[in-house]
């Protein structure tokens, strides 16, 4: 009896232990989301997609914050002029909006989801944004009707679809 009560005893502090350790992972990647806000709004561009890098990776299992975090990375490698990585960030936004579509829900100030529209509908071809879940709506968040006669930086032929499968046969996230 006195054996088993040590088991249990012991069960508990590990489950509790693990669960204290989570919150601090969890913690540490929101704190990354709000450091990289702050150095956003102090114009500390590399330090905000360094902080915003770190988010999105430890959002992966949280597709409303990983957009965020993807949205936020896009505005910022725009004013940093680094094309090729606000590619691949617009390549992982439009893949995590078609599989779990958290754009229209996501609570973003209204200047930082302005220039990340423009910078979508400068970047993606219209043929990607017509499948977009938020564009599907009557109320959706791009108005990909209008026409724009900016430059795109992704060709259409090299824009990746969503569901192509990886090597190996497994899809792509």
């Amino acid at each position: 009896m006195v054996r088993l009560l040590r088991y249990l005893l012991l069960a508990a502090s590990v489950a509790l232990i693990c669960t204290v350790a989570g919150a601090q992972v969890e913690s540490f990647y929101e704190q990354q989301l709000r450091a990289a806000k702050s150095d956003y709004q102090a114009n500390r561009f590399p330090q905000a997609a360094d902080e915003l890098r770190i988010a999105a990776f430890g959002f992966l299992d949280r597709p409303p914050l990983l957009c965020e975090a993807l949205v936020r990375l896009t505005v910022v490698e725009n004013a940093l002029g680094q094309e090729t990585a606000l590619t691949r960030t617009l390549e992982r936004f439009i893949e995590a909006e078609h599989r779990f579509a958290p754009y229209a829900g996501l609570q973003i100030e209204p200047s930082i989801k302005s220039k990340f529209e423009e910078i979508v509908m400068r970047n993606v071809p219209r043929a990607t944004l017509k499948s977009w879940p938020a564009c599907r709506r009557p109320s959706g968040c791009l108005h990909t009707g209008q026409e724009r006669s900016a430059s795109r930086v992704i060709p259409s032929g090299r824009w990746r679809s969503p569901a192509r499968p990886l090597r190996g046969g497994r899809k792509q996230m």
